[in-house]
């Protein structure tokens, strides 16, 4: 059994649940606000709950990941930690107790339909297409030239709401509602009714989750709604998923090619 300390938003969180072992537990103190912060990272809402990690064993692994952290910057090695930050990759010499890192390329060994109950409807009324639409700190990394997402354009919605049959109603869930309106002003046919919604994340994974048809963005948290929904309910999705990250095509989903 390793602690795996949890970073990132909820898709990368996902990835760090599905990449570690069945027995691991995961410790959330990098997802606290006032840390996060402080440590000058994106501050995320936490919405699913991991199998935890006793407090002792959080307290006990912190100084075997900050040193393994500087093991592998001065020598390039680690003693108990699995590493994969964006400047800092390893394996342990020793053993495994310790696991950090984002590791989307690391072979899945655990379903994220584990966590599925957690984001079961709740009495909400199942919209008829949901859409995802992500900016915020992607689009202002992308602007900045800090990372190459591949924003998605409005060709690429157009085309999926085409696909989708031109619905009268569609729901947008977005983590930036100003990116969300100027692309559905250029996306969405006159007269369609937009409903946006960038509030309760839990809310709108499971209003994404419970849709009859759903339009993915190119973010990771989409490509897990997708996986989440399975080949039975109906997805469509950009081809390639991302410029950064080589993400598959969940089975079942419609892929759409998109020039960024």
């Amino acid at each position: 059994m390793a602690v795996v300390f949890l970073i990132g938003g909820t898709g990368n969180q996902l990835f760090q649940f599905t990449r570690a072992a069945p027995r691991d537990r995961f410790c959330t103190l990098f997802l606290q606000p006032r840390l996060r912060r402080w440590l000058g990272w994106t501050d995320h809402e936490q919405v699913l709950r991991f199998p935890a990690a006793s407090p002792l064993a959080c307290a006990l692994a912190l100084p075997m990941l900050a040193l393994d952290v500087a093991l592998v910057r001065l020598a390039g090695w680690s003693l108990f930690s699995r590493l994969d930050l964006r400047s800092v990759k390893a394996r342990p010499m020793l053993t495994r107790l310790v696991q950090a890192g984002y590791f989307q390329d690391a072979a899945q060994t655990r379903e994220a339909s584990e966590l599925g109950d957690q984001l079961a409807a709740q009495g909400e009324k199942a919209p008829e297409l949901a859409l995802h639409i992500r900016g915020g700190d992607a689009l202002a990394m992308e602007r900045q030239g800090a990372a190459r997402y591949g924003i998605l354009p409005p060709d690429y919605f157009r085309a999926a709401l085409a696909m989708a049959g031109d619905p009268d109603k569609v729901y947008v869930f977005t983590d930036d509602p100003a990116h969300a309106r100027a692309i559905c002003a250029e996306s969405v046919l006159e007269g369609t009714r937009v409903s946006y919604d960038s509030g309760d994340l839990g809310a709108m994974m499971r209003g994404c989750l419970s849709a009859k048809s759903f339009i993915a963005c190119n973010s990771t948290l989409s490509w897990w709604l997708v996986q989440m929904r399975g080949a039975d309910r109906p997805s469509i999705v950009p081809s390639p998923f991302t410029l950064a990250l080589d993400l598959p095509v969940p089975p079942g989903a419609e892929a759409i090619n998109v020039r960024y």
